[in-house]
Formats: C-alpha cells, sequence, structure tokens
C-alpha cells in the first residue's frame, strides 16, 4: 500500500510515519477507486491490477492517496464477443502482465507487457486489428508499463511511458483538461518533484489543482473522478511543499485534501488517517502544538473506530507533541500506549518507533537532571 507520511528523526524532531515505502516510489496507485473509465474506454477487468509497494524504511515523497485507475479495455473497444475476448492473444498476455505485476514479478510483467505489444504490431500488419483497437490496446499497456516503471524507481523510463500514453489518450479525443490527461499529469509533477525538476514540478501540481477547481466550481455535485483527482493534486503538492518547508502553503492544500476525503469515503477510511497525520506534520513544523494534538486525537479517535493498525504511529507522533511541549508524563503515556498497540500488532517496525519515542523522552529527562 502507499505510504503516508516521510520519516524526520532530527535531534529535535520525532515524527513518525505512518507506512513506508521506498523513497523513490510513488505511491500514485494505493486504492483504484475513483476512475470507471479513461481514454475514452470503458473499464475492463484484466485481473488484481493493484501492485502493492514493498516495505522500507522511508515513505514515499510525493505518493498519492486519492488513486485513480489504469486505462482500461473493453470487450466493445476490440470489436468482439466473448468467446473471442477470452481468445484474444493481446487480453489474454496483458492480464498475464498484470497479474505478474501484482505480484511483483516485475520482470516477468515488463516481458510480458513488451511481447504484448509486440503481438499487437504483428496483428495489426495481419489486418487482425484495427487501427483503432491498436491505438487503444498500445496506450493501455503504456499505462501499465510506466507505472510497473514508477513503483521500481525507474523515473526517466516512467516519465516517457506516461508522455507516451498522454499521446494516445489525445489521439483517442481526450483534450488537456480531461481527468485522464490530468491523471498522468499529476503523475509526471511527481516524478518532476523526484528528479528536481522543482519548476516543472510546481507548474505541472498548479495547472492541475486549477484545471480541477474549476470544474468542480462548476458543477454543484461533481464526480468522484473529478473530486478524487482534484484530492489527489492537493496531497501531492502539500507534501512537495513540505517537504520544501514551505508550510503556510501545504497546510491549505493538506486541509482540502481532508475535507475531500472525507466526502469520498467517509471519516472512517485509512486515507483519511493518512492526510490527517500529514497535516499534524504541517502543524508540527509551524509549531501549532495544540492544532497538531487536535488533529492527531482526531485521527486517533477515527483510527480507534476503525481498529486501524496505524494507532501506533499516531500515539507516537501524539507523544511527540507532548514532547514538544515539555509535557513528559503526557508523552511517556502516548508513547507507551504506542508500543502496547505495536507489540499486540506484532508490528515490528512501530515498536522501534515507540521505543524511539520513549528513548527520546529518557534523554531530555536524563538531560535535565
Amino acid at each position: 500500500m502507499a505510504a503516508c507520511m516521510m520519516t524526520f528523526l532530527q535531534t529535535r524532531s520525532l515524527i513518525f510515519p505512518l507506512r513506508n515505502v521506498s523513497q523513490m516510489t510513488l505511491a500514485l496507485q494505493s486504492f483504484r477507486t475513483c476512475f470507471q473509465q479513461r481514454c475514452k474506454v470503458r473499464l475492463f477487468s484484466v485481473g488484481k491490477s493493484t501492485v502493492s509497494r514493498p516495505r522500507t524504511n522511508f515513505r514515499s515523497t510525493y505518493g498519492g492517496l486519492f488513486s485513480i485507475g489504469m486505462i482500461g479495455l473493453s470487450a466493445g473497444f476490440f470489436s468482439f464477443g466473448k468467446k473471442k475476448e477470452e481468445d484474444d492473444p493481446v487480453l489474454h498476455l496483458i492480464k498475464s502482465a498484470v497479474l505478474a505485476q501484482s505480484q511483483q514479478l516485475f520482470p516477468e510483467a515488463e516481458r510480458l507487457y513488451h511481447e504484448a505489444l509486440q503481438t499487437a504490431e504483428i496483428r495489426l500488419k495481419k489486418k487482425q486489428m484495427s487501427d483503432q483497437d491498436y491505438l487503444f490496446a498500445k496506450t493501455h499497456i503504456f499505462d501499465r508499463m510506466a507505472d510497473l516503471a514508477l513503483s521500481q524507481g525507474q523515473l526517466e523510463n516512467s516519465e516517457k511511458l506516461f508522455k507516451e500514453t498522454m499521446k494516445g489518450c489525445l489521439q483517442t479525443g481526450s483534450t488537456k483538461t480531461d481527468n485522464d490527461i490530468i491523471e498522468i499529469s499529476v503523475k509526471l509533477a511527481s516524478i518532476y518533484a523526484l528528479l528536481k525538476r522543482d519548476s516543472e514540478a510546481e507548474q505541472g501540481f498548479e495547472f492541475c489543482i486549477e484545471t480541477q477547481k474549476s470544474k468542480v466550481s462548476k458543477d454543484s455535485e461533481p464526480d468522484n473522478d473529478t473530486l478524487g483527482l482534484l484530492g489527489l493534486a492537493l496531497e501531492s503538492y502539500g507534501r512537495y511543499l513540505l517537504l520544501h518547508r514551505k508550510y503556510d502553503q501545504a497546510q491549505p492544500m493538506l486541509e482540502e485534501a481532508v475535507e475531500i476525503a472525507k466526502k469520498l469515503w467517509g471519516e472512517e477510511h485509512n486515507q483519511v488517517l493518512i492526510l490527517l497525520n500529514d497535516l499534524a506534520t504541517v502543524q508540527i513544523f509551524k509549531k501549532n502544538y495544540t492544532s497538531a494534538e487536535k488533529t492527531l486525537k482526531e485521527a486517533i479517535v477515527i483510527g480507534d473506530k476503525m481498529q486501524s493498525k496505524e494507532l501506533p504511529a499516531l500515539y507516537s507522533n501524539l507523544g511527540a507533541v507532548y514532547l514538544r511541549q515539555n509535557l513528559m508524563d503526557n508523552a511517556r503515556q502516548a508513547c507507551q500506549t504506542a508500543k502496547v498497540k505495536a507489540t499486540h500488532d506484532k508490528n515490528k517496525f512501530s515498536v522501534s518507533q515507540a521505543d524511539q519515542c520513549l528513548q527520546k523522552i529518557q534523554s531530555v529527562l536524563n538531560k535535565k537532571n
């Protein structure tokens, strides 16, 4: 699953992530709930397509919690019935690649995607596939390959593939402000951010936010796709600004992302917890400890209702807030609660977080004595 916030373990700072993934991995596919279509194609299920990310000790930098689906294939797009659909070699290869990707068999998935492209080219030359069907198939495969490259930290390769995907979407009739193009644009902006191409990243994020806000303002009841993409752009840009220590700009982005998440999924959802944790991070760095405490307590109440596995990290972060306020008893209680819950969950990483919190408290007490 996607990561939730960056890790800060500084001399005077102790803020923990809710989850952890590779620094070079963008968590833009954590929940594939928003899109039902892209590039004018009906969504077609091609197996378990959600790609889980490996856990490491660093969070994804600009991951999007408002995740969206990749370009879908449909029986209608290939212009054949169910029997032919089952026999189609291109579709069969894509299904196999998606399955391999979901199992994190990345080299095998990449091999199968390339084979699918080659097969589609052969069928086009033999007049077994129309030009339009070939374009749809190629665009879908590029989209899958781009996400595969992204999940492995191959940023430059992923950038090229997303641009090919965008080109294909535009060729199928999308405009630069359509949701499918905005989705890719957010991903590209996140890639630019990781590549330290800050000007391109900022322009990309701002374009996506402005475009989606314009759509939302014109519709009293915007669809979930449009609203979810606005949330994705706000969250991604908010985290970018947070990492660049632009806290005053990051806070309203994350606050709005929280409200969108609540509207889309209700309060009792893990993505709401993750965003509240990120918001608390901004408030801590702004030294607004009262607001950070309130935000974390809200997340803890929600987490208790959900029996969330993220509670240990939330309690550890609450302990860090108390520590900064020199409220040692409260800090110790929060971090001990974190350790008890982490031990109960048999979560070694969260136990380690809680231990770090308790060690920091003891270190401060020792200096006072």
